[in-house]
């Protein structure tokens, strides 16, 4: 099954919420799925993180950041053309492809899922289930 790397985390969080429902074999799947699903996303985070150090503003070599109190940080960008190249780059990678293996049941796991879909999330489930 093919899925655009701006659709990893929400399959990852749909198939995160199927814990204690799926029999055996669905499990089995599942873990399979996400195992798959950890590796691409840790793959797509470490690709983003490169775009921002690369666009963002510098310090001699060292990129310049903010560490935020969530654990996030915050990258600086000091013209409009350093965000516009940022969108652009992380648009290209939004829009690369990976292809998931065993993924035939997906459709079944992804039903008894708990998870509650953000707005626009469940679009983007059904639209990945009709492929």
């Amino acid at each position: 099954m093919l899925l655009y790397k701006k659709e990893l985390e929400v399959i990852f969080k749909a198939l995160k919420a199927t814990n204690g429902v799926l029999s055996l074999a669905e499990a089995r799947i599942r873990d399979a799925i996400l195992k798959q699903l950890i590796d691409f996303i840790n793959e797509f985070n470490s690709a983003k993180n490169a775009i921002f150090t690369k666009l963002c503003d510098k310090d001699g070599d060292t990129a310049k950041t903010t560490s935020n109190p969530d654990g996030t940080t915050t990258f600086h960008f000091a013209t409009p053309e350093q965000r516009e190249e940022l969108t652009k780059e992380i648009q290209i990678l939004n829009d690369e492809s990976v292809e998931l293996s065993a993924s035939t049941q997906l459709a079944t796991i992804l039903e008894k899922t708990s998870y509650k879909p953000e707005f626009g999330e469940a679009e983007v489930i059904d639209t990945i289930l009709a492929r």
